[in-house]
């Protein structure tokens, strides 16, 4: 799963997740999701490992399952 696919996730679920995505100037700077005082970096990699994935998750304040009903 790609950086930009889990930022789109995250994001693109509005009011459900509420995260909005803070974009940098720089190409290799990483995505930022930003709700309340919770700020989640995720890396543009074409393809992000299992343990970032789960950290990521972690620190959207979802579980496993959640994230995993955004992808359906």
């Amino acid at each position: 799963m790609s950086g930009a696919y889990v930022s789109f996730l995250l994001s693109s679920e509005g009011d459900l997740i509420g995260f909005a995505l803070i974009l940098s100037e720089f190409s290799t700077a990483p995505l930022v999701l930003v709700k309340d005082d919770i700020a989640v970096p995720v890396p543009k990699h074409k393809e992000i490992k299992r343990g970032l994935l789960i950290e990521i998750i972690s620190e959207a304040g979802l579980t496993k399952e959640e994230f995993l009903e955004l992808t359906k």
